[in-house]
């Protein structure tokens, strides 16, 4: 989460990328669990970091599958 918020965006979001076109149903639902959990994804949304619109993309398409 701390890449996520930080510097690792484009990591994090090419992660979520490739857990969702090729993860397992476990691996899915883990990750949707980094982002629902304690405001994550909206304190992603709050900050001015470089990536941030890929990163949430990326979150959103992951938790809306």
């Amino acid at each position: 989460m701390a890449m996520a918020q930080g510097n690792g965006a484009f990591v994090v979001a090419e992660l979520c990328r490739q857990v969702n076109t090729g993860g397992t149903d476990e691996d899915k639902k883990l990750l949707r669990t980094w982002f629902t959990q304690e405001g994550v994804s909206d304190e992603v949304r709050s900050k001015e970091i470089r990536g941030k619109n890929i990163l949430l993309e990326s979150i959103d398409a992951l938790l809306s599958t």
